[in-house]
């Protein structure tokens, strides 16, 4: 791994992690603050009323507990959709943008290997997407803790916040590894690779 790339990619994704942090904190703190009896029954008449239009934005569950509401309306979309979007601009923005400027050249040229490039861009958009979720899990049990003491079951919303940084994980390697223009830059690894025996 490369740290001084490494190092620059990450001071590079800190504009982007404060608009999607807060984007997200707007999110989580407003429908952590929904939870209560007639806010959910305003919703489930809003359901009952539209159940198409709910369960195509991923709200279609019911639940009575605190995780089982934000599992409805936080990770229906809007866990799995910010997050994926950082992931696709911010995995663009560590491999195309070089591409697209003709300064892969340059980098490919340093004394470091070129999976030790891929491997330091790779691990930037590990990071940066744990970092984001462990911030989202951070907010959403100090909102709750906050707005309803003692009613958020913490163990699951780990479980479930565990569950969610997986999926992001292999989403952002895909879209990191299979973008049109990484895949050439790939094969050149591979070839650099069978070179270099």
């Amino acid at each position: 791994m490369n740290k001084a790339l490494f190092w620059r990619e990450m001071r590079g994704s800190l504009g982007l992690l404060v608009i999607f942090g807060g984007v997200l904190t707007l999110y989580i703190v407003m429908i952590a603050g929904l939870y209560d009896k007639e806010t959910q029954q305003a919703l489930q008449q809003f359901y009952d009323m539209m159940p198409q239009l709910m369960a195509a934005v991923g709200m279609k569950g019911e639940g009575d507990t605190l995780l089982s509401f934000l599992s409805t309306y936080l990770y229906g979309m809007l866990l799995l959709a910010l997050p994926m979007v950082y992931a696709i601009l911010r995995a663009r923005g560590l491999v195309a943008r070089y591409v697209e400027k003709g300064s892969m050249y340059a980098l490919c040229a340093a004394p470091v290997s070129r999976l030790s490039l891929a491997g330091t861009q790779l691990a930037v958009l590990v990071s940066t997407q744990f970092g984001l979720l462990l911030y989202c899990t951070v907010l959403e049990i100090v909102s709750c803790q906050v707005l309803f003491p003692g009613d958020l079951d913490i163990k699951g919303l780990l479980c479930l916040n565990g569950g969610l940084l997986c999926l992001h994980l292999c989403l952002g390697a895909l879209d990191d590894g299979f973008s049109e223009r990484r895949i050439v830059y790939i094969m050149g690894v591979l070839a650099d690779k069978d070179y270099e025996k």
